[in-house]
């Protein structure tokens, strides 16, 4: 029965089942050269504290219970995870919610097809990890690793399959650790940083780590995809008509010889497939042929909200999207950074096409993106149905390499263009190129270039045989200041130099011409040499007292405002948000600017440090320090089932918008301790806790634990009474103390009421002289906490009945009192009846004196009879092993007849017929009995009622196998004073057995009784307490 857990200074109430938050993602970017400062959440931030219980958007049903993959080896792995998929199973309608946690790797075998286990388990499908329909689970990575280890391309071998209901989670998922090695190279392999993953899955068609199909639903709050391969689409994640949410993740490393290296989906209609990434780093993934290297979209609803996209690669010629790769998608892309992506075609970051939806991107960053053909940031493909719309976005430093068009942006179908859009310094073969048009393209506007705090500024060119006049529809009735349309000068430039921006029939146009915009004001929030710039955008840290936003030059200006814009030299702005400025005339090359004021950063007091302290009570235990806000915090490593010291980490779970007191935001460590709750032994100990049940001694072996599960087997008469036994005569008090694991302050020892040790007065330090204190039956050890006695347990010496720590004709004699009745055992201390069952066959005899005699003639040791020997009930094949001058009855399991010729068969019981013996043999071996014959020692066929004796054999397949009878020296199925004489003349040394003659051999296996590597009395009086009723040969076996 697993106890509370105890309160132990300030030692926390663990619970059993885990609560593991999801980690909030932030980015912290920034590019100095580029006037960028990139401080911006991209990441849902709304996923503030994602418990496993938390109900979520598809009502997944609260946690119903917790299970471990605690697993050493791949099998058991799989059993404990079919134990999880059973349970969510049960009651006929599933949907249980169980949460897995791993606290072990689970790696495939290294041979075959690497499957996790056998397809007759619920939980694996083809060698793949399954999680079935109505099954719902939560799988916590706990920092451990999932690894198919496939170097191929193999027929399914996806990692993990899902038609049921999946959340994958890393309770050790560092964000701030990750994104500092991004922020520090991002160009780094972020698989240095990660700490639980899914990983080596390489399938021969789609979804290399975790395909969900068939209207599954899968969750991915944290951990890492990585390192998966497939032959087709989707290397780290396939969804196939189903439902997949990635909030913070990442996915990394992957590849997909088709499209759609870190993630691809695909369905027949719009309803049926929803791809939602909320965050998450999509980093160096490949799309080799096609493109997409992160993201390959095709049918179904597609959102992004959040995430970084970078160094992901789309390869051949064909490719398209080096980031995102989008057709048949109703498709809104609403946050994101993608930098450093790669495409051979076009579409270097971002690809959109073939919808019949329309489609929306804005508040993204696009920068340092390359694409080999056109579309070096963006590309708007021509297949495009219906118009797309984009605004505040920053699209900058991309390029096209061989071709010439939209090295910031390819517009191919009409398309909206809204506020915030500032797309500048992008080039097609070195020359500069922001907004590209089609001949048959014209940009649509329908709001004011100047809302909200946006402004707008992006340069245009057009096709060589551009078919209209303008180039926008709209710009005039949405951009009027007192009905005045406001020139598009302010907001737009002609990328070449001999053409120019004008307004022309209400719209934007270009013409033939030098623009007159010569000049670059220099925008300036404070007097501070690096506090200016000459760029249209700006994102600066909140701090007290906010801003003042003037020109370089001290002109005008005018800030804008919902209520009507203001004139002035200078402006204050204070409050996170956008702010929009902007000069009036045709000179200025930079005539709006545009600051953000980033969010305000939040001081958090760290938890408290301390020493933490927890009893251990059987079960994975939870470590939150003191102050723990799981709002603004995340912790990693902080649950633990064993003794031992741990060390957990608390991070920020925003490292933009918050940071400890003192201004770092560095995870911080705490460490906690799990103790003793009671006299605990060290593992590699030979002492073990000791029971008596139904008259034999047995060990807790690992069935119990102290305090945890034994209360049951150590209560007699009602009260509970723990010992320690397996203790060797000669062992002294200081080698017991070496034996625990408590610590030795915490400890006292006594001899019955006389105290020998004291650990808890004497700081723990342990005298030479008790290295000359013997242990003895009855002695006791206490455990104290906090000055309180928290456990007693009591030792027992085996052979030491008289428990004065040797073993001397005390003994015997005491024992030979048991026998004949003049002391009751069951008046005796549970120590004392311990350690005199020292033959342990059920009830104290004649047998355990002889022992004890033998013990004390150096004839064999007391430590030979500490072990639990398992009676075997089926025939097993003997063997003689003679080793270190000892002899011992070795057993074999028999489970056929096709034996070497010669082979003994033994475990035969006393008195079994002919008849009996061959059908159980039969039965045993999957023999037909109608083909053993058994012989007798002189070679006649015993009949069916004849005794089966030693040295009687059966002829079989035409081997010899012989048989032994323990006990039956003399060969006639049965034990008498006759074997008992005969064995005290082989012990004597009257008799001298050849154990290489086949006669001599089976004698001498009958005659090893007590099998401890010498004959001695013991052996014989064993027998005769057989005769007289007191010993069943059998438990010997």
């Amino acid at each position: 029965m697993a106890k509370a857990i105890k309160r132990v200074g300030v030692i926390f109430l663990a619970v059993a089942i885990i609560c593991l938050m999801a980690i909030g993602v932030i980015l912290g970017i920034s590019d100095v050269k580029n006037g960028l400062n990139f401080n911006e959440s991209l990441l849902d931030l709304d996923n503030k504290v994602n418990e496993a219980n938390d109900i979520r958007e598809d009502e997944i049903p609260p946690i119903d219970e917790e299970i471990f993959l605690d697993g050493e080896t791949c099998d058991e792995q799989a059993a404990k995870w079919a134990e999880a998929i059973n349970k969510s199973l049960a009651n006929g309608g599933g949907n249980q919610h169980i949460l897995v946690t791993m606290t072990k790797d689970w790696v495939a075998p290294n041979s075959g097809n690497h499957e996790f286990g056998e397809e007759t388990s619920v939980g694996i499908d083809v060698g793949r990890i399954f999680v079935p329909k109505n099954a719902v689970i939560t799988l916590d990575l706990n920092g451990c690793t999932i690894d198919r280890r496939l170097t191929t391309a193999t027929k399914e071998g996806t990692v993990i399959r899902v038609l049921g209901v999946l959340t994958l989670k890393d309770s050790c998922f560092d964000y701030a650790k990750i994104m500092q090695a991004y922020n520090n190279d991002h160009n780094v392999d972020l698989g240095d940083y990660i700490a639980g993953k899914i990983t080596g899955g390489y399938n021969n068609g789609g979804a290399g780590g975790i395909l969900i199909e068939n209207g599954g639903k899968l969750t991915v709050d944290s951990g890492a995809i990585y390192k998966n391969s497939a032959s087709s689409t989707g290397g780290g994640i396939y969804n196939d008509r189903s439902f997949l949410t990635i909030n913070n993740v990442v996915i990394a490393n992957n590849y997909a010889a088709s499209a759609g290296g870190g993630v691809g989906f695909t369905g027949d209609n719009y309803d049926n497939v929803i791809t939602n990434i909320k965050g998450g780093i999509y980093h160096k993934n490949t799309g080799d042929k096609y493109g997409g290297g992160a993201i390959r979209a095709n049918f179904g609803k597609f959102n992004v909200s959040g995430g970084i996209f970078s160094h992901n690669v789309g390869v051949q010629t064909t490719s398209e999207g080096g980031a995102i790769f989008v057709s048949h998608s109703q498709t809104s892309i609403t946050g994101g950074l993608f930098e450093y992506n790669t495409t051979y075609l076009c579409g270097g970051a971002i690809r959109v096409g073939e919808s019949e939806f329309i489609g929306n991107i804005e508040n993204i960053i696009v920068r340092n993106n390359t694409a080999g053909q056109f579309g070096g940031g963006v590309r708007f493909a021509s297949d495009l149905a219906k118009v797309s719309t984009i605004k505040n976005c920053i699209i900058t430093n991309n390029s096209v390499q061989e071709g010439t068009n939209g090295g910031g942006i390819s517009v191919e179908f009409d398309t909206i263009f809204g506020a915030g859009m500032q797309v500048y310094d992008n080039v097609a073969k070195r020359v500069r190129n922001n907004v590209y048009l089609n001949p048959n393209v014209q940009m649509k506007v329908e709001e004011s270039f100047v809302k909200d705090g946006m402004s707008t500024y992006f340069g245009v060119t057009l096709a060589a045989k551009y078919a209209f006049s303008t180039f926008t529809t709209g710009y005039g009735a949405n951009n009027k200041i007192s009905n005045s349309i406001v020139s598009p000068t302010r907001y737009m430039f002609a990328d070449s130099t001999s053409l120019k921006v004008i307004l022309y029939s209400n719209d934007a146009a270009i013409n033939s011409g030098t623009s007159t915009a010569k000049n670059n004001i220099v925008w300036k929030w404070g007097t501070g040499a690096n506090e200016n710039t000459t760029k249209t955008y700006i994102k600066l840290p909140y701090k007290q007292g906010g801003y003042k936003i003037s020109r370089g030059d001290n002109g005008d200006f005018y800030k804008s405002n919902s209520a009507g814009d203001n004139l002035g030299k200078e402006f204050s702005i204070t409050n996170p948000g956008s702010y929009a400025f902007y000069a009036t005339g045709d000179t200025y090359l930079n005539p709006t600017f545009m600051v953000v004021i980033e969010d305000a950063v939040i001081k958090i007091n760290k938890p408290t440090s301390k020493n933490y302290t927890f009893f251990y009570n059987g079960k994975h235990q939870e470590f939150l320090p003191e102050n723990f806000d799981s709002a603004t915090m995340s912790i990693s490593y902080n649950v633990k089932k064993d003794l031992g010291v741990y060390t957990a980490k608390v991070s920020l779970k925003d490292i933009v918008k918050t940071t400890w007191v003192d201004g770092s935001t560095d995870s911080v460590e705490y460490a906690f301790e799990i103790i003793s709750c009671g006299v605990e032994l060290k593992k590699q100990s030979q002492f073990d806790y000791i029971y008596l049940d139904n008259w034999c001694r047995k060990s807790y072996e690992n069935k119990y634990e102290h305090l945890i599960n034994d209360k049951d087997i150590a209560t007699y008469n009602g009260n509970a009474r723990y010992v320690i036994g397996n203790i060797g005569v000669g062992t002294s008090v200081k080698t017991l103390i070496e034996n625990l694991q408590n610590k030795n302050n915490l400890i006292k020892i006594y001899n019955d009421s006389k105290l020998i040790y004291d650990g808890v007065v004497n700081g723990g330090v342990i005298a030479d002289s008790l290295n000359n204190v013997l242990v003895a039956t009855g002695y006791k050890v206490e455990y104290y906490w906090d000055s309180k006695l928290c456990d007693t347990v009591y030792l027992s010496v085996l052979g030491d009945v008289v428990a004065n720590g040797v073993i001397d004709t005390a003994d015997v004699t005491f024992i030979s009192r048991i026998v004949n009745g003049e002391v009751k055992l069951e008046t005796l201390s549970i120590e004392q009846q311990l350690a005199a069952m020292v033959d342990n066959k059920g009830k104290v005899t004649s047998t355990d004196g002889k022992i004890l005699l033998n013990v004390i003639g150096g004839n064999t040791e007391v430590d030979n009879y500490f072990e639990n020997v398992a009676q075997e009930d089926k025939y097993q094949i003997l063997v003689l092993n003679s080793t270190s001058g000892k002899t011992y009855r070795q057993n074999m399991n028999l489970t056929t007849l096709n034996v070497y010729d010669n082979a003994i068969i033994g475990n035969i019981a006393l008195k079994t017929t002919a008849s009996d013996f061959k059908t159980k043999l039969a039965t045993q071996t999957s023999a037909n009995a109608d083909d053993i014959t058994i012989y007798k020692a002189n070679g006649a066929i015993a009949e069916d009622d004849d005794y089966i004796g030693t040295g009687y054999y059966i002829s079989y397949a035409g081997k010899t196998i012989y048989l032994s009878v323990l006990g039956d020296l003399t060969g006639d199925g049965e034990v008498n004073t006759m074997d008992v004489t005969y064995l005290n003349r082989i012990i004597s040394g009257n008799v001298k057995l050849n154990t290489n003659d086949i006669k001599d051999k089976l004698i001498m296996l009958s005659a090893i009784i007590q099998n401890k590597g010498n004959l001695t009395t013991a052996d014989s009086e064993t027998l005769l307490n057989y005769i007289g009723g007191n010993a069943d040969m059998t438990k010997y076996f």
